[in-house]
């Protein structure tokens, strides 16, 4: 019986070997032949609703803020109802410069992330200081 559990512990190990190897080497080859395609197209602000579902980078300037203090709003319109906003969350507050509502104010940034419809108009969610860069 001791033998029995033996041969199907060896069995486990080795298929949970292959499995792991074979995802790692799947994963591994498509970071390193990631067609031009694949990787994160860059759009204005205005074309974000073109491109739901999409990873992409979207560039444009911060015209209107709001921090409920659960979620900040960072606009690049006035008409926010409408036009592309980037939300980050309070779980992540901590990551981001103090007060991310005043530092992004009026500053041209890229924003990298995927773009997803809420409420009827293109949103991107971020929750690392690295989706975001300031551009001046």
């Amino acid at each position: 019986m001791k033998k029995r559990y033996e041969r199907l512990g060896l069995v486990i190990v080795f298929a949970l070997f292959f499995v792991i190897g074979g995802v790692l080497c799947h994963h591994w080859s498509v970071w390193t032949q990631t067609p031009r395609e694949s990787l994160p197209k860059d759009i204005s602000w205005q074309d974000a609703a073109k491109h739901y579902g999409k990873y992409c980078t979207v560039e444009g300037t911060i015209v209107l803020t709001k921090n409920t203090g659960k979620v900040c709003f960072l606009n690049f319109h006035r008409n926010w109802r409408k036009y592309f906003t980037v939300v980050i969350f309070a779980d992540y507050f901590a990551d981001f410069p103090p007060h991310p509502e005043t530092y992004y104010m009026k500053k041209s940034v890229r924003v990298t992330g995927l773009i997803k419809k809420y409420k009827g108009k293109p949103e991107m969610i971020i929750d690392s200081p690295a989706q975001i860069e300031v551009l001046d």
